[in-house]
C-alpha cells in the first residue's frame, strides 16, 4: 500500500484527496497531539489556496465567453454596416443618400473598433448606438431596407458583451494574485508526503490502538489515487506508442 502522493497526480486530484483527509482528520479529537493539531491546520490552509487557485483557472471560462460575445458582436456590426452599403446601391435616390449618410458615420467609427482593449470597444459601440438612435438617423435608419433590425441585433449583441465584460472584469478585481496551481498542489502533497503520514506512522508503531486506524485511512485513500493515476499514465505512454508505430 503506498504511502506516499505521485507526483503526476494533477491539481484536482490532490484537492480531492486532501479534503477527504482532511474530513477524516477532523471526526478525531486531537487537542492531546499538538503535533497532528499544527499538520491539520496548515494543510488546511494550504488546501484553500489549492481549491482557489484551481477555481480560478476554472473561470477562465469568463474570459472565453468575454471572446465569444465579442465575435458576435463585431459580426453584427459588420452584417449591419452590409445592410447599409446594400442601402447606397438603391433606386431611390433618397433612400441611397441616407444610407450613404450613415454609413459616413458607421465608417468613422469602424476605423476605432480594432484593436482596442474590451472596455474602449464598448464605449465606442455604444456611441454609435447613440448617433444611430438619435432623432437626426433614427428616421433614416427606420426607412432603409432591413438596416434598424441590424441595429437591433447589434445593440443586444453590444449588450451582451458588456455583461460578460463586467463578470470578467469583477472576477479579475475580486481575485487575489494566486499562485499557479501546478506549483500549490506541491505544496499540499508535501504535507501529506512528508508531515502527516511519516507522524501517522510513527504513532501508530507507538499507539497502534488510538494511531493504527486513521493511518491505514490514510495510505489507502493515497493508495487508491496512485492506482487511478498510474492507470492513466499508462494508458497514455500505450497511446503515444501506438501513435508512433502506426503513424
Amino acid at each position: 500500500m503506498d504511502k506516499s502522493i505521485l507526483s503526476y497526480c494533477d491539481s484536482r486530484e490532490i484537492e480531492t484527496l486532501a479534503n477527504e483527509i482532511l474530513i477524516d482528520l477532523c471526526n478525531i479529537d486531537w487537542s492531546s497531539d499538538i503535533i497532528i493539531s499544527r499538520i491539520i491546520t496548515e494543510l488546511t490552509t494550504e488546501k484553500e489556496i489549492l481549491s482557489a487557485t484551481n477555481h480560478q483557472s476554472t473561470n477562465d471560462a469568463l474570459k472565453e465567453n468575454l471572446r465569444a460575445k465579442n465575435k458576435i458582436a463585431d459580426d453584427a456590426f459588420v452584417c449591419f454596416k452590409q445592410f447599409v452599403e446594400a442601402n447606397t446601391h438603391s433606386p431611390n435616390n433618397k433612400l441611397a443618400l441616407d444610407a450613404m449618410e450613415l454609413l459616413e458615420l458607421t465608417s468613422s467609427h469602424e476605423l476605432m473598433l480594432h484593436k482596442l482593449s474590451y472596455e474602449r470597444l464598448i464605449s465606442l459601440n455604444k456611441a454609435l448606438l447613440t448617433n444611430l438612435s438619435s432623432d437626426k438617423f433614427k428616421s433614416k435608419t427606420n426607412r432603409l431596407i432591413g438596416v434598424a433590425e441590424r441595429i437591433n441585433k447589434f445593440s443586444e449583441s453590444t449588450a451582451k458583451l458588456e455583461s460578460a465584460y463586467s463578470k470578467w472584469s469583477k472576477r479579475n478585481s475580486d481575485a487575489t494574485e494566486m499562485i499557479a496551481p501546478s506549483i500549490q498542489k506541491n505544496t499540499v502533497r508535501k504535507i501529506i508526503n512528508d508531515s502527516l503520514v511519516p507522524h501517522l506512522e510513527n504513532a501508530s508503531n507507538a499507539l497502534p490502538e488510538q494511531y493504527e486506524e486513521i493511518f491505514n485511512t490514510v495510505c489507502e485513500a493515497i493508495d487508491s489515487l496512485n492506482i487511478k493515476v498510474r492507470i492513466r499514465k499508462t494508458q497514455k505512454i500505450n497511446q503515444n506508442l501506438f501513435e508512433i508505430t502506426f503513424n
